[in-house]
C-alpha cells in the first residue's frame, strides 16, 4: 500500500459536547498513487458521539502512500488463520505500504452494485498483507455483512488500479495524518473518499466493548468502516439489551447494547 501529497476532502460534523461527529472514512508497484478525496468518516471512539454525514468538507493535503508488491498473486483462501492478539504495535510508520497480492471472487447478489477493494498494510506492522486481505476478505463475504442484503457485491482485487476503495491497515501515526483534519487521536480509524483507514493498534487489541473478543472487534471494524464508504452514517443504541447496529460507534462503548460486528448478525448463508 508510495510517497507524494494529495488533498482529500473530509466532512466533519458536530458530535456531543463539541458536535464533532465525522465522516471519515485504492495501485500495486513502486510508482506514486492518488486516491480520490471525498467526505471523511470518524470511527468510534471515547471522544465523540454517533452522527450522520455531513454534506459539508474541508480540504486537507496528507501523503499518498507508497507501495511495494507483497509475493505473486493468488487467490483468496477461504480459511483463514487469525493474527495474534497481543503483539507491538509502532505508534508511526514511513507512510509506505505492502500491496497484498490476493484476488477474491465476487460476493453478493447479481445484479447488486459492484465495488472493488484492494488491501494494503503498512511496512513496519507485524502483519502480513495477504493474511489481512484474507481476513478482510472473509468478513465482507460474510452474509451477515453488507454483501448479504441484496444492494452491494464486493470484490477483492490486488490491483489498484481496478479497486473502487483501498482499505489500508497502518500504524496509528499514519491514520492521524491520513486523516486529518479529522482527529483520531492514535486511537481511532476513519474512511475518506477512496481510503478506508483501520487502526493497526486498534487491529491488535480491539475494544473494550469486546473484551478479549479482538477477532469479533476486527470484523466489526472492517464492517463498519467499509459502511461509511457505501453511505452508512452513525447511529445509536436501539434499546437496552438489544444487539448494538454496526454503524453504532462501538469502539467507544456500546451503552446498554451488546456488542455486534454484523450489519445483519440474523441474516446467513
Amino acid at each position: 500500500m508510495r510517497t507524494h501529497w494529495l488533498a482529500i476532502t473530509a466532512g466533519v460534523l458536530g458530535s456531543g459536547a463539541l458536535a464533532l461527529a465525522l465522516v471519515i472514512g485504492g495501485g500495486s508497484g513502486a510508482g506514486a498513487q492518488a486516491g480520490p478525496a471525498g467526505t471523511a468518516q470518524q470511527q468510534s471512539g471515547s471522544w465523540s458521539t454517533a452522527e450522520s454525514p455531513s454534506p459539508g468538507s474541508r480540504d486537507a493535503a496528507d501523503p499518498v502512500p507508497t507501495t511495494t508488491s507483497a509475493p505473486p498473486r493468488k487467490a483468496a483462501k477461504k480459511k483463514v488463520t487469525k493474527q495474534p492478539a497481543k503483539v507491538k504495535i509502532p505508534a508511526s510508520g514511513p507512510g509506505t505500504f505492502v500491496q497484498a497480492e490476493v484476488d477474491g471472487p465476487k460476493v453478493g447478489q447479481r445484479g447488486a452494485r459492484l465495488l472493488r477493494y484492494d488491501v494494503k498494510v503498512e511496512k513496519n506492522l507485524p502483519y502480513d498483507a495477504d493474511e489481512i486481505a484474507r481476513q478482510i476478505q472473509e468478513t465482507l463475504s460474510d452474509p451477515r455483512s453488507w454483501t448479504g442484503g441484496g444492494d452491494w457485491r464486493l470484490e477483492l482485487v490486488s490491483d489498484s488500479d481496478r479497486a473502487d476503495f483501498t482499505i489500508y491497515l497502518a500504524t496509528p501515526g499514519t491514520v492521524d495524518r491520513y486523516c486529518w483534519p479529522l482527529r483520531t487521536f492514535g486511537r481511532l480509524s476513519c474512511q475518506a473518499g477512496s481510503r478506508v483507514m483501520l487502526n493497526g493498534w486498534r487491529w491488535a487489541h480491539g475494544a473494550e466493548a469486546y473484551g478479549k473478543d479482538v477477532s469479533g472487534y476486527r470484523q466489526y471494524l472492517v464492517n463498519h468502516e467499509v459502511g461509511h464508504r457505501l453511505g452508512h452514517g452513525h447511529v445509536g443504541c436501539p434499546g437496552k439489551g438489544k444487539r448494538a447496529p454496526v454503524m453504532m460507534q462501538q469502539t467507544k462503548g456500546v451503552g446498554a447494547c451488546r456488542a455486534n460486528p454484523w450489519p445483519d448478525p440474523k441474516r446467513s448463508g
